[in-house]
């Protein structure tokens, strides 16, 4: 899975430096737009149709593959100590965070309350975790995807569920800037899978604005929370006055 997950990535990095879009690649395999989205966000990519996209851009698989093992060095998903410390330490995690963000130290020190001396004992820190490599001057290399996952009911999730999430929702989504849909109904079970899938292509859309806007400047961009959850589901209030 993480292979895939560096193919993809270095496809659609491959595909911007061209300028190329889904669009044009769909032209080009003669497919809906819609099909190419699904290929992209599932990761269902035949040997066949990899060369077929590379002839797009003149490129060949030997040179794709180098590409691809450059990439790979990335880590995809972390590990059950990487995510022990980060979650123990917020310092440590607020630091990972604004360095996958791309924020440089000379702004995380104006900005929040960390010297410059604990930075470089944090950094060091990320260093030996293996999630950054710290580098000569205190340049720093990232070593994790930006799009990292983590294990399912590990330290990190029981994290987001009792602190990001409950502060995330604690807000009224009053703001002109907020925006909260919540809708309920019926799916048949191929319906509910579709619905799936337009969740892992949005989620796909908002991790490629993010790598995208990484090349702006700091004061150009805020940070955001989004949640997209979906699962079989019923009011309690309702499920109280089904038949036992």
């Amino acid at each position: 899975m993480r292979e895939t997950k560096v193919l993809l990535v270095t496809l659609k990095d491959c595909l911007k430096k061209n300028q190329l879009t889904y669009r044009d690649v769909a032209k080009h395999l003669a497919l809906s737009e819609a099909s190419i989205k699904r290929l992209f966000c599932h990761g269902d990519l035949s040997l066949e149709r990899l060369e077929q996209i590379l002839e797009l851009m003149d490129m060949r698989l030997i040179e794709f593959f180098a590409l691809i093992q450059k990439e790979g060095k990335y880590i995809s998903v972390l590990t059950s100590e990487q995510e022990k410390s980060l979650i123990s330490q917020p310092k440590l995690l607020l630091i990972f965070f604004l360095l996958l963000n791309g924020w440089a130290l000379q702004d995380i020190y104006s900005s929040f309350n960390i010297e410059h001396l604990e930075s470089i004992q944090l950094l060091a820190k990320l260093d030996k975790l293996r999630l950054i490599e710290l580098l000569p001057n205190n340049r720093v290399k990232l070593l994790t995807a930006s799009n990292f996952s983590w294990h399912k009911n590990s330290s990190v999730q029981k994290f987001f569920e009792e602190q990001v999430l409950a502060n995330f929702f604690k807000d009224k989504f009053k703001d002109p800037d907020s925006k909260l849909i919540f809708m309920g109904g019926m799916l048949s079970d191929a319906s509910f899978e579709k619905v799936k899938m337009l969740f892992d292509e949005c989620a796909s859309k908002i991790n490629d604005l993010m790598r995208e806007d990484l090349k702006l400047p700091l004061n150009k961009r805020f940070g955001i929370g989004s949640v997209l959850a979906l699962r079989r589901w019923e009011l309690p209030i309702f499920s109280n006055l089904r038949k036992k």
